[in-house]
Order: structure tokens, then sequence, then C-alpha cells
């Protein structure tokens, strides 16, 4: 359940953070979800204490410089797993969302779940501006559309992926 003040901060800047939005017990099954599919491509993440890891992000970086197409397969295989979906889809993240776009939980419609993986330092994939629009029927007009992002690294250390939110920009 969000405040007021939230629901305000919302409707009048165009984003809000909420923190700890994600149950704990989701991050690490989404984390042991990686580890196993990291094995399966060589890379032996068990000892990593987290998706923060600096020996884990620099084998990431040598990973997907050296295969790119194996690189692809395991992120696609994280993407489509069901702890990523029960990470995006949990009912703490679906009845926030649904509180700031003033529907019932079941009115909401999931159209993709992304997770991110670049290393620090990665810029590949780095954008000076994007936007997040309708790609949808059920959305064609673009007003009934929420982007969530969810953290799961620490976010404090520069060049992690940070998003930058053009504020009243929706």
């Amino acid at each position: 359940m969000i405040s007021k003040k939230q629901k305000h901060t919302f409707l009048s800047e165009g984003y809000l953070i909420v923190r700890s939005a994600v149950p704990n017990y989701l991050v690490k099954k989404l984390w042991w979800t990686s580890v196993a599919t990291l094995r399966n491509y060589g890379i032996d993440a068990v000892e990593a204490t987290g998706f923060d890891d600096p020996e884990l992000s620099k084998q990431m970086f040598e990973f997907r410089t050296r295969g790119k197409k194996q690189f692809g397969l395991m992120f696609d295989t994280i993407q489509t797993s069901v702890s990523l979906w029960d990470f995006g889809t949990n009912s703490k993240i679906s009845s926030t969302v649904a509180d700031l776009m003033s529907c019932k939980q079941t009115d909401l419609s999931l159209t993709d779940l992304l997770m991110r993986m670049d290393p620090p330092f990665d810029g590949r994939n780095k954008l000076k501006w994007h936007q997040d629009s309708s790609y949808f029927r059920q959305n064609d007009r673009g007003i009934n559309g929420c982007v969530c992002s969810m953290a799961i690294c620490d976010y404090s250390i520069l060049n992690r992926g940070q998003l930058n939110i053009l504020i009243k920009t929706y």
C-alpha cells in the first residue's frame, strides 16, 4: 500500500522510489537460478558474494567478450526463468503498481521482464536516452503504462547501469 504522499509524488514527478519492494527470498531465488545457469556456461559463481561480486563481473565481461552467442543463450535462459518472473510479478510490486495506476491487481497485465546483466564499465548497451512506450493495443494511447525498475545491485557504485530519470517527462 502506498501513501497519499507517494501517490502525489508519482503523479507530479512521473516516478516513485519504493525501497525493499521485492522480498529478499526472491532475490536469493533469482541469484541461485543465475548461479546454476552460469555453471552451464563454464562460470562458477557459487563462491561469489552476489550480483555485486567484482570477480563475477570480470568473468561476465570476459564471457560476453569472447562468446556473444553463448552469452546471449545464457542471458535468454535467465530472462525466461520462473525465478525472474516470480521476482517481477510478486504481489508486493503488483499491489504497489495497482495503487499507482488506480486499478485492481487483476486489471494489470505484464508485457515483458528484462534483467540487465551489464558488468560495470561495459558500455556496449549504454544509451544516452531511451523512452519506454506502448507496444500493445491495451495501451495504444500510452497513458495506461508503468515501468518498474528493480535494482538488485548496489547502485551507489558508479557505472553500474543506473537509470537517469527525466523528471516530469511522462
